[in-house]
């Protein structure tokens, strides 16, 4: 997907550099999967609340405000068409929210301990490198991308009433992730986007094919890794024309 600058989806805000550089950091079988598969691995939305709950789902702050409006209107005929209208936007977050795909990138220049901790399980683990704009410019052009918002989802509301505001916001709590997502429906029409996907994806993910040379401009190996890992990084990296693994910067 090429940038471009005049281009704005309301819930896809875009970084203030498009090439700011993004990580992904993952264990040893993910980045092994990607790299002999050749695709990127967007799984379902609806797996991602085992690690957080309100994933897609609609901040308590955004229901108040309903419910303010409608016990403030002047008239039953808008009170009902209120009550109404969100309804029908809770029933379409409902038929949405198992049929997002998302990929989620870490916005920092340089490596984060915190990101190692949560989201790897062993030193056999890596953290791969890219900019923003190569990550866009890899992905498929029915796939929206931008950085997400952080907000209180008990005082606070979505920024529009997009059905995509659900997949770009999250709780406060997670702001250190600094996360930028690349996200997919399922709910795309044949021509714009819903073959590619049917052909591409299971009940798990959608894996969209992935130019990695382009995409990798590096790649980390966890601060802990054992020689034997680096290894089997690098000759992984070698037969596929990857960037050499380099050792951690957090080591001395």
């Amino acid at each position: 997907m090429s940038i471009d600058p005049q281009y704005q989806h309301p819930a896809f805000p875009q970084p203030q550099d498009l090439n700011a550089t993004l990580w992904r950091y993952m264990d040893w079988p993910k980045f092994e999967w990607l790299v002999l598969n050749g695709r990127l691995f967007m799984p379902r939305l609806s797996l991602l609340t085992a690690t957080d709950p309100m994933e897609g789902k609609t901040p308590a702050g955004e229901l108040a405000w309903w419910r303010k409006a409608a016990e403030e209107a002047d008239n039953d005929e808008k009170k009902k068409n209120l009550i109404e209208n969100r309804k029908k936007l809770d029933a379409f977050a409902a038929m949405f929210h198992p049929r997002w795909f998302v990929s989620c990138w870490h916005m920092r220049q340089h490596e984060n301990y915190a990101m190692w901790r949560c989201y790897t399980a062993s030193p056999d683990a890596v953290a791969v490198h890219t900019t923003y704009s190569a990550l866009r410019k890899c992905l498929p052009d029915h796939v929206e991308s931008g950085v997400v918002r952080y907000i209180d989802y008990r005082r606070e509301g979505l920024a529009t009433m997009n059905l995509y505001q659900l997949v770009m916001h999250k709780r406060h709590y997670y702001d250190f992730e600094q996360e930028v997502r690349a996200v997919a429906s399922e709910m795309a029409l044949p021509q714009l986007g819903g073959d590619h996907i049917a052909g591409n994806s299971d009940e798990r993910a959608y894996m969209p094919p992935i130019d990695l040379r382009h995409l990798i401009h590096g790649i980390r190996l966890h601060p802990e890794a054992s020689e034997s890992f680096r290894q089997k990084v690098e000759s992984l990296a070698s037969e596929k024309q990857l960037p050499k693994p380099l050792i951690s910067e957090m080591v001395d």
